[in-house]
């Protein structure tokens, strides 16, 4: 269903909220009462951090319009339940971690039904901007989508989008602790295939904070 932000169409209200000392909690208010231009305000001031935590995390853009979609839709749906004192780009983002990992799941299991190969990874661009080449990326996702989804987002998280660990576990709704331990999961997969991949072995030996470990 069609997220409703994309069609509301801009009024007074959206002025009133644009103002720098009009913060989130105006915006959350507005939403409650049902107001259409806080929709749009809402897309306008979070779509794109949106946008950036689940391209890292499923890697396909063609992808992504549809998910950010799905999540704002989610959120306006569920805006009560955000309580006093939360920070409403932290609930968005964990509404987006949850949206992406239904996402690959999903996209894992018509794999498997299916026998779908990986050529939707050519359509990657370069997620950070270590990776030089194209081909390093696609390695990369390859790779990613053999790893269990819930390291895979911690991973994605963590060293594509370069987010804080304590960030990474409050958007995924689990301790610190068990953030480190999916992330040294994942880093010790990655590196042990990493290395038999020309396009990602100099990245590996040479620029990776985790390869060495």
């Amino acid at each position: 269903m069609p997220c409703p932000v994309q069609h509301a169409q801009p009024t007074a209200v959206v002025r009133r909220l644009r103002p720098a000392d009009q913060g989130d909690a105006v915006l959350v208010s507005a939403l409650r009462a049902g107001d259409q231009a806080a929709y749009t305000e809402l897309f306008d001031r979070h779509a794109p951090t949106l946008t950036r935590v689940i391209l890292r995390i499923i890697g396909t853009p063609a992808d992504v319009p549809e998910l950010v979609n799905e999540a704002m839709f989610r959120a306006i749906r569920r805006i009560h339940d955000l309580e006093a004192g939360d920070c409403l780009k932290s609930w968005l983002c964990a509404i987006a971690v949850n949206v992406s990992r239904e996402h690959v799941r999903a996209r894992t299991r018509r794999r498997w039904f299916r026998w779908i190969g990986l050529d939707d990874a050519s359509e990657l661009p370069a997620p950070a901007a270590d990776f030089e080449h194209r081909e390093a990326a696609r390695e990369l996702y390859r790779i990613l989508d053999e790893l269990p989804v819930d390291d895979r987002i911690v991973f994605a998280m963590r060293y594509l989008d370069d987010r804080e660990l304590t960030d990474v576990a409050q958007a995924c709704g689990v301790s610190l602790a068990t953030v480190k331990r999916r992330l040294v999961r994942a880093e010790k997969r990655i590196a042990l295939l990493g290395r038999k991949s020309p396009s990602l072995r100099g990245w590996l030996e040479g620029g990776a904070r985790w390869a060495s470990r």
